[in-house]
């Protein structure tokens, strides 16, 4: 965590403000907006993650804060972190989306309440908690629930809903890149799609959803599933983890990859394997190249798969 005279009277207010306090886990509530701020980069963004709940929790005023010499910065986006009462959720996230110090505490605060290990034992009403947190992970920018590629939309949903993924970008780094003919070659745009089956049930499905016509090239590797389509002058890929035929590791995942509905079935109980987060991942890549020729496809391929 950033120390600097403000912050350490931001964290002596906040230590003060939630004494007594436990959380869900019952451990003591203070453990959370420290967890934060040991995130957070700048002086206000700290500042902003240790008191982001003693408006809403704590009967604390913008004066109070103001008086431990806090920005003024830090004191709005403290105002916007507090759920106001007769406020939607979600409208209330998408208010605080467009200040950069509220945006960057918020993802972190919800990152923290979807870990759902912190809790040692989990109830229906802990679930639909976290389906609503992820949502709001979707409205605040932080995940998403289509990747748009130049031949259209990538798509996750459960129960024909859509399903929430963690989407990075890897079009700059060495994901991208791939050795064809001992040359590299480049795709123009390479993400990883990454989901979490823990909101779902045994019986569950999380399909994937894209209409790129009719593949060219397909296969499979030890860990992945790809396929390979062209279509308007561009190659696109996509690439499913599928642990398959790795040895041994089919069994530590909750999940089953259906090659045939491009879905992945829950299998085993989420909520059993918190503890082993990566037990219910998975992952999805997509890139793309300009070009349809032999060697984009083998590129394309090479990055997914």
């Amino acid at each position: 965590m950033l120390y600097t005279p403000i912050t350490k009277r931001a964290l002596w207010f906040c230590m003060e403000a939630h004494a007594g306090q436990r959380d869900k886990a019952g451990l003591p509530y203070a453990n959370h907006p420290l967890h934060l701020a040991e995130q957070m980069s700048t002086e206000d963004e700290t500042c902003a993650a240790l008191l982001h709940d003693v408006m809403e929790d704590c009967g604390a005023t913008a004066d109070d804060l103001r008086a431990l010499g806090v920005s003024s910065a830090a004191v709005r986006a403290v105002e916007l972190l507090t759920h106001r009462d007769g406020v939607p959720y979600l409208d209330y996230v998408r208010a605080l989306r467009e200040n950069p110090i509220a945006r960057r505490v918020k993802a972190a605060d919800l990152r923290h309440n979807c870990y759902l290990a912190r809790l040692d034992h989990v109830t229906d009403r802990d679930v639909a908690r976290l389906r609503r947190y992820l949502q709001a992970r979707v409205a605040l920018g932080d995940m998403a629930t289509e990747l748009r590629t130049p031949l259209g939309a990538v798509r996750m949903e459960a129960g024909g809903e859509p399903f929430a993924f963690e989407l990075r970008d890897e079009s700059w780094d060495g994901a991208a890149y791939a050795c064809v003919d001992d040359a590299y070659g480049k795709a123009d745009g390479a993400f990883l799609l990454k989901a979490d089956v823990l909101p779902l049930a045994v019986g569950d499905s999380v399909a994937l959803r894209y209409d790129f016509g009719r593949a060219v090239d397909c296969g499979s590797g030890e860990r992945a599933s790809w396929r390979v389509y062209q279509r308007e002058g561009v190659t696109v890929g996509v690439g499913f983890e599928d642990y398959a035929n790795a040895d041994g590791a089919a069994d530590v995942r909750t999940w089953r990859y259906d090659r045939s509905a491009d879905a992945y079935d829950v299998v085993r109980d989420p909520v059993a394997q918190r503890y082993q987060p990566l037990c219910n991942r998975l992952r999805v890549r997509v890139a793309w190249r300009n070009g349809t020729g032999d060697r984009d496809a083998r590129i394309v391929a090479e990055v997914v798969g």
